[in-house]
């Protein structure tokens, strides 16, 4: 609750309500999963800034400041978008659409408008873990927990990387250079048989069929070094399983560390193992600052209401790990390129002495590096600013307006329509 000028504003995960006080009732102002944002992608090369609204709709923004461009809307009141991904060289958009029953991938041409289907669930409860391109975008990962699928985007088939084994269940797929890996949890502490939290690496044949070629036991992130972890923004980790209680007994989540301190051994030297035939043996791999690997931990890094202290973060990464933008608990945007070579004590003094006394009321929920040097951030779920990339300094709001938009209506005047001139 926060009062301004006698007036309270309140709160919860959905809405956001407004005390009258002549009334004495509370009375709704907006619904959040109308304005809630999914994800938030940049596109410099062709002046594009694309914001993945959940309730059903994108917006393209261009120009310096920029300005809203485009907006697409997709009619699915029942679905929600929880999952996006976006190939900056096609221009194309993978969305993930979930209701409870039933999730399916609507691919979306951003230049052409073109859209079309790509997957859809059949399983009961079957819900898309993750989703990422190919590097040339030629395919799609899909994860759920059940399988792994390989998407062929120019044919449209759907091709089965992995199955959940026993007591198994996925928890994320990506590529890794000429592999995928896909991440695995434990489905259930009382089931056998009992299953570490792994990531195992496949390789494509010339038949087609994919081949297991090695994995590394997930190595456990303590509380105490969370703070050199760098996670993306928000990510409450994968669940794994249950203990005889009925309480999760640990989360897996992706990041990365920027350099090699002696009590980050393990993370650099996880134990890794493939096969001879069946027979299991040890493998010599080592991880290099900003591979990004796969930690399980017992307590939450961050929350769902993102409260109280989640350390470094970044709310942007570029794909090949070239550049970022680093937030400390959502309060100030550290763009930092090039990202390798970063010490986590520079990173600390750039937190404690760049953004002295910088809006320190904004919370940011996504934010995105702009060719004009400045950064565009999102707070407040969908509002837009620009700021400045080094000192945060706020710059030009962005105008938009989310969720408006008018079906089956025509603009033109009835004089228009019938010939006449006004």
């Amino acid at each position: 609750m926060a009062p301004t000028l006698n007036r309270f504003i309140v709160g919860n995960d959905t809405n956001t309500y407004e005390w009258d006080t002549e009334n004495d009732a509370l009375v709704r102002k907006y619904n959040c999963v109308y304005y809630n944002c999914t994800a938030f992608f940049t596109n410099t090369a062709k002046d594009l800034a694309i914001l993945v609204h959940r309730h059903n709709g994108v917006s393209v923004f261009r120009g310096s400041p920029a300005k809203l461009y485009a907006q697409f809307c997709f009619h699915d009141p029942e679905y929600l978008i929880d999952l996006a991904s976006y190939h900056d060289l096609h221009n194309t958009l993978a969305l993930g659409f979930a209701r409870p029953d039933h999730e399916k991938v609507i691919l979306l041409d951003v230049t052409t408008s073109r859209e079309r289907m790509i997957y859809s669930s059949t399983r009961p409860g079957e819900t898309i873990a993750n989703m990422c391109f190919h590097e040339d975008g030629s395919r799609l990962l899909i994860t759920t927990q059940y399988e792994c699928y390989e998407c062929d985007l120019e044919c449209g088939t759907l091709a089965t990387v992995v199955r959940s084994g026993p007591n198994e269940r996925l928890a994320a797929g990506h590529y890794r250079g000429d592999e995928i890996e896909v991440a695995v949890v434990e489905h259930s502490g009382q089931e056998q048989p009992s299953v570490k939290p792994h990531c195992t690496y496949y390789r494509r044949g010339a038949d087609g069929t994919y081949l297991r070629s090695w994995y590394y036991l997930m190595p456990e992130l303590d509380e105490k070094l969370f703070r050199y972890f760098l996670y993306a923004t928000g990510d409450l980790g994968f669940g794994g399983s249950n203990d005889e209680e009925g309480f999760q007994q640990y989360w897996v989540t992706k990041g990365f560390f920027l350099e090699q301190l002696p009590e980050l051994k393990r993370f650099f030297q996880p134990k890794c193992y493939t096969w001879h035939g069946n027979r299991r043996l040890k493998l010599d791999k080592e991880f290099q600052p900003l591979n990004e690997i796969f930690v399980w931990h017992k307590a939450a890094i961050t929350n769902r209401y993102s409260v109280g202290d989640s350390g470094f973060s970044h709310m942007y990464l570029a794909d090949d790990m070239s550049e970022a933008i680093i937030t400390d608990n959502r309060r100030y945007l550290l763009y930092q390129k090039p990202l390798r070579g970063l010490t986590y004590q520079q990173m600390k003094d750039a937190f404690q002495n760049c953004f002295a006394d910088v809006h320190q009321d904004t919370y940011w929920d996504l934010a995105i590096p702009w060719y004009d040097g400045t950064l565009i951030g999102c707070f407040e779920s969908y509002n837009l600013i620009h700021l400045s990339a080094t000192c945060n300094e706020l710059l030009d709001t962005i105008e938009s307006r989310p969720g408006v938009s008018v079906l089956g209506c025509s603009f033109q005047s009835p004089s228009q329509r019938t010939g006449q001139q006004d």
